[in-house]
């Protein structure tokens, strides 16, 4: 939850710097260098993530056509995530995110196009990957006296799409700054390993903390199963490398 907050705030800060008006902001063609040829980008809070799983990820946009552009991502599991409680490993953990996008540059009042720069909109589908272990705390329906712990090991996918809004703007000669936000749709799968827990006959067991209320609910999706889809939010900052 704190970093969705970080993510917020960051988002809300650099919107409102996105609407000043380009003839209060500096003019990127005081310089001379070219225009870059593609755009190296990291996503520094994917490292931080507690919706999802902690990753290192980066991404490349190129350029298409005058106002069009792709850009495509793909974040690495570093580290488990905070509902991941293992206590036997039924499969090996590991995690991957997959994203590929088509931007659209709007042209800034009277001035002419430039690459890369400025607000756009997008459409992008995604996928992600995520092995791990976990735990059930329940009690059981044959004995209700008794609350029990259910080792499992958990393969998730998901796939969906977002449309979106961003805005994208330079910070010095080699750098850039990104935000963005949109919304969409997700598809998600559970498939678990070693459950001995029975989804309509035994009952979680309620947490006492905050985080464990969070962990319990992943956990609950898992332990149930099957697909289903759902919204899906999205937001977030790329910090960006030109290569020219």
């Amino acid at each position: 939850m704190r970093s969705l907050l970080l993510v917020f705030c960051f988002a809300t800060a650099f919107h409102g710097y996105a609407q000043v008006p380009e003839k209060f902001r500096k003019n990127r063609k005081s310089h001379s260098l070219p225009e870059a040829r593609f755009l190296l980008k990291l996503a520094p809070l994917a490292a931080i993530d507690a919706v999802s799983f902690p990753t290192i990820t980066a991404g490349v946009e190129v350029h298409l056509a005058p106002q069009f552009s792709m850009y495509n991502e793909i974040g690495i599991r570093y580290r488990k995530g905070w509902y991941e409680k293992p206590d036997t490993n039924f499969v090996s953990p590991s995690g991957f995110k997959l994203k590929s996008e088509f931007r659209y540059y709007f042209r800034e009042g009277n001035l002419s196009y430039e690459k890369f720069h400025g607000h756009y909109i997008a459409m992008n589908v995604f996928y992600t990957n995520h092995k791990y272990n976990s735990v059930i705390d329940y009690n059981a329906g044959d004995y209700s006296g008794y609350d029990l712990k259910d080792g499992i090991g958990v393969t998730k996918t998901v796939w969906g799409l977002n449309a979106l809004w961003g805005w994208q703007d330079d910070i010095g000669k080699y750098f850039m700054f990104e935000v963005y936000e949109g919304i969409g749709v997700r598809f998600r799968n559970y498939k678990t390993t070693n459950q001995q827990f029975k989804y309509d006959r035994d009952a979680f067991v309620e947490p006492d903390d905050v985080n464990a209320v969070f962990r319990g609910s992943n956990v609950e999706r898992a332990a149930k199963g099957g697909s289903s889809a759902t919204f899906n939010y999205t937001t977030g900052i790329r910090f960006v490398y030109k290569i020219r």
